[in-house]
């Protein structure tokens, strides 16, 4: 007798056609993922190298090229953070302040995505303990970039979210010396962009805390 016609039924030639394409599709965005992480890698290479020979323009273009293929790596967003805080630091002592302005408020920025990113590794045992460091290092760039925009440049808004920034690091370094800089440093955020009586509450502040601190005795 004739077998029985169990079994799967046979793709047809438009099924057959799909999948292969799928198949290929697939290898294509494989490759191409391939062929990104390794231009990432270049970009960011060479982003280190020109940032170390104090090409900050150069190190820039080279972070965004990077960030544009995997706009997920935290390193990417802090190093272009850091060169954008440096190029405006270039700028403002060439009088330029304008592109300063520019380079501080785009480094903040860069730098809130490193914190974005680095937030997610907070929660993880695994990296909880480096994630929490580097939080405090990006809160001390952001705040870097928030000072000079309210000490320098008459951004006197930026001056409480530098004061909120420094006193965040501080709380997350364990070197003693810089929790005072940090602490220091928010509160003349305060005082030169004009906020006179929050500067002299901060400085009460960390003479609560710190009634040896020189700094804050003499700034008072």
């Amino acid at each position: 007798s004739a077998p029985s016609g169990g079994g799967q039924k046979q793709m047809s030639a438009a099924e057959v056609k799909k999948a292969q394409e799928e198949m290929d599709k697939a290898r294509a965005a494989n490759e191409k993922a391939k062929v990104d992480h390794e231009n990432m890698k270049k970009y960011f290479d060479q982003g280190r190298q020109l940032a170390n020979d104090k090409d900050f323009p150069g190190a820039i273009n080279a972070y965004k090229e990077a960030s544009k293929l995997d706009p997920d790596q935290v390193a990417i967003w802090a190093n272009l953070g850091l060169a954008l805080h440096n190029r405006g630091i270039t700028n403002l002592n060439q009088k330029s302040n304008d592109a300063a302005k520019q380079d501080f408020n785009e480094a903040i920025e860069a730098v809130n995505k490193a914190l974005e990113l680095n937030e997610k590794d907070l929660s993880n045992p695994a990296k909880g303990a480096p994630a929490k460091t580097s939080k405090g290092t990006y809160l001390k760039m952001r705040a870097d970039s928030e000072y000079l925009l309210a000490s320098r440049l008459q951004v006197s808004e930026m001056a409480e979210p530098a004061n909120r920034d420094f006193l965040a690091a501080s709380d997350l370094t364990e070197n003693p010396a810089e929790k005072s800089t940090f602490v220091i440093k928010g509160a003349v955020a305060l005082r030169e962009s004009g906020k006179y009586d929050e500067a002299t509450a901060a400085f009460k502040s960390i003479l609560e805390k710190d009634p040896e601190n020189i700094e804050a005795l003499y700034n008072l």
